[in-house]
């Protein structure tokens, strides 16, 4: 079992796969959307890429977050309540 798919992630399970092609991989991921490569950012500088995941921005400290359960989380954890108001912004 590998837990994120992120760097780390990718390339375990790649590995994973080398050493034993019998191998059943199970990639647990928390995030609510795909992953990226920082190779496809000049694709997205471009324009080649139309469209880029919605995300969720904290009014209090400015983060952004993928996913409103995540903001919600994070207003929760940090500020002490979750906050409805927060707006949503395209990256």
């Amino acid at each position: 079992m590998i837990l994120g798919l992120g760097t780390g992630g990718l390339y375990a399970s790649k590995a994973a796969s080398i050493t034993d092609r019998d191998a059943r991989i199970s990639i647990v991921e928390q995030r609510a959307y795909e992953m990226f490569s920082p190779r496809g950012l000049p694709y997205a500088l471009e324009g080649s890429v139309k469209s880029l995941p919605e995300e969720f921005e904290c009014k209090a400290c400015g983060v952004n977050f993928s996913s409103e359960e995540e903001l919600e989380r994070h207003n929760k954890d940090v500020h002490g309540s979750p906050k409805k108001d927060d707006k949503r912004q395209k990256s």
